[in-house]
């Protein structure tokens, strides 16, 4: 979906007599609109757009490539995930844990959420993340980035092509259900969580496995007949001992942190 067209329903639903309800994605009693936070972003996602003669607006469950993923992970799927609200564009995702909102410019947020009115409504962030409306303070945005769902355009503020480090982070936080920020820095925490989630022949890890064996093709290693497969098998610690033999690592089949390391820089 276009962001000129994510925010427009976005303030449609907002100009929209709406109710805050738990798992409500555009669901009519004749009178209201439901929903809750994270299913207002999925429920346009899915088509809505308030249509009356259609059920729940014109949202399609699970439509046009977008899952059902709730607000602990949703953040996990967004790229250029950072903590510094500086910075923040419209159209992105704000997070904290239990609740999401989409950021609509000049340092407001559009959210269904049960604090203040309990609709669909407008509220402010600072440059710190502070959420608050009308001066009433309500808990802190942790996070933000740009969704997946949402064609920003080739402006300079988007990432369109993830590089191979916010791959590996987007897989690991997939795989593991991490928030590592999705950077593209190899840092500190990026380091631990490869270290403490290695890859080896027979290791269950179909996500991550899936992202090691997209790599090492793109990096001219095949992985046998399966390609990627998300399966850990003698094709791929093939593959693996041959890039750690060309890279001067230590030739094991162990992909640690070393080796993740080199794979993505």
């Amino acid at each position: 979906m276009k962001l000129e067209e994510f925010l427009n329903k976005l303030n449609l639903a907002l100009n929209s007599k709406t109710k805050y309800k738990k798992s409500g994605w555009g669901n009519h009693d004749g009178d209201l609109w439901y929903f809750d936070c994270v299913c207002l972003i999925k429920g346009i996602l899915w088509g809505w757009n308030a249509d009356l003669s259609k059920k729940r607006g014109g949202a399609v469950y699970q439509s046009n490539g977008v899952p059902d993923i709730g607000t602990e992970t949703i953040i996990n799927k967004c790229t250029n995930v950072s903590s510094d609200f500086s910075n923040i564009q419209k159209g992105e995702l704000v997070w904290m844990s239990g609740h999401v909102g989409i950021y609509v410019g000049n340092g407001e947020v559009i959210e269904a959420t049960a604090a203040w009115t309990k609709n669909v409504l407008k509220s402010q962030i600072s440059n710190d993340g502070t959420r608050s409306k009308n001066g009433k303070k309500v808990y802190k945005w942790k996070k933000h980035g740009f969704l997946p769902y949402v064609d920003y355009g080739n402006t300079n503020n988007t990432i369109n092509e993830k590089s191979p480090c916010m791959k590996l982070q987007t897989a690991l936080n997939e795989q593991y259900n991490l928030n590592l920020e999705v950077d593209g820095k190899f840092g500190p925490k990026t380091t631990e969580a490869c270290s403490k989630n290695q890859l080896y022949k027979g290791k269950k890890a179909s996500i991550h496995i899936k992202w090691l064996q997209e790599r090492l093709i793109e990096l001219g290693y095949s992985c046998g007949k399966s390609g990627v497969d998300g399966s850990f098998g003698p094709d791929t610690l093939t593959a693996v001992k041959k890039y750690q033999q060309d890279h001067n690592l230590k030739v094991d089949g162990y992909v640690g942190k070393d080796t993740h390391k080199k794979l993505v820089s």
